[in-house]
C-alpha cells in the first residue's frame, strides 16, 4: 500500500527539520530546502542541486512538492480588482482575489476548496464547502 506523500510546505523549518532528522540529514539541510522552495521557487527536489544526491532521493520518496497553477485570470475594469482561479494538485480549485485600494492592497485568499458563504461572483462560493486546504496548499 503506498503511502501519500507530505508536502514539505506544510511544516515550520523546526518541524522539516525533525523530519529530515529521520533521514539523517544534518540539521542545516532544513533551510536549504526552505530556500530553494520559498526564494528559488523549486517545483522539485532534483532541483536543488548543493543537496547530496542521495539526500534528493530520499527526499524524492518522502516528500512531494505540491504545486497550483493560475488557469484563469480576470480584471475589473472598474475598480482595478483582480480575480485569479488556481487549480492544486488534485485538480480542485480555490480563487484568490486581489482588491487594491489608494494606500494598500487587500487580497482575500481561499483557505478552503469551496465555500460556505455561497456568492454568486465567487467560485468558491458555488461549490459549497468540501475541505479546509493545508499550509502548503494555502502557500
Amino acid at each position: 500500500m503506498s503511502q501519500t506523500k507530505e508536502d514539505p510546505k506544510d511544516f515550520s523549518l523546526e518541524e522539516l527539520n525533525s523530519r529530515l532528522k529521520r533521514l539523517s540529514a544534518e540539521p542545516y539541510r532544513a533551510r536549504q530546502v526552505f530556500e530553494w522552495i520559498y526564494q528559488k521557487h523549486a517545483k522539485n527536489f532534483g532541483e536543488m542541486t548543493d543537496l547530496p544526491v542521495a539526500l534528493r532521493g530520499a527526499l524524492s520518496d518522502r516528500f512531494r512538492i505540491m504545486t497550483s497553477e493560475i488557469v484563469k485570470k480576470q480584471a475589473s475594469k472598474l475598480d482595478r480588482t483582480r480575480k485569479y482561479l488556481f487549480r492544486l494538485d488534485d485538480n480542485e480549485t480555490v480563487e484568490a482575489v486581489l482588491i487594491p485600494a489608494r494606500d494598500r492592497q487587500t487580497i482575500c485568499l481561499s483557505s478552503q476548496v469551496g465555500c460556505a458563504y455561497g456568492c454568486k461572483f465567487c467560485a468558491s462560493g458555488v461549490l459549497g464547502i468540501k475541505w479546509d486546504l493545508r499550509c502548503g496548499e494555502i502557500l
